[in-house]
C-alpha cells in the first residue's frame, strides 16, 4: 500500500488479518485467500473479515480465539 508514493506500514488489523489468511490456506478456496489478500493491499479490512467469517460458517472450519477477537473487531465497526 502506498500513500503519497510512499510505502506504508500496514496497521495491525492488516497484519493480523494477513498471517490468519495464511494459516487458513489449504482449508479455504485458494481464489478466496488470494482475493482475501489482494483485499487488504487496497485497504479493504472489511471485505476480508466478512470472507473469513463467511467461509468459516460455510465449513465449520475452527478459529483460533485471537482470530475471532481480530474478525469481531473488524467486522464490529460495521454497524
Amino acid at each position: 500500500m502506498t500513500i503519497g508514493g510512499h510505502l506504508a506500514r500496514p496497521d495491525r488489523r492488516v497484519l493480523g488479518l494477513h498471517a490468519m489468511l495464511l494459516r487458513l490456506a489449504g482449508f479455504v478456496p485458494d481464489e478466496m485467500a488470494a482475493a482475501g489478500r489482494a483485499w487488504l493491499g487496497e485497504g479493504r479490512v472489511t471485505d476480508v473479515a466478512l470472507s473469513v467469517v463467511h467461509q468459516a460458517t460455510l465449513t465449520g472450519i475452527r478459529l483460533h480465539a485471537e482470530d475471532v477477537d481480530l474478525l469481531t473487531g473488524s467486522v464490529g465497526r460495521l454497524g
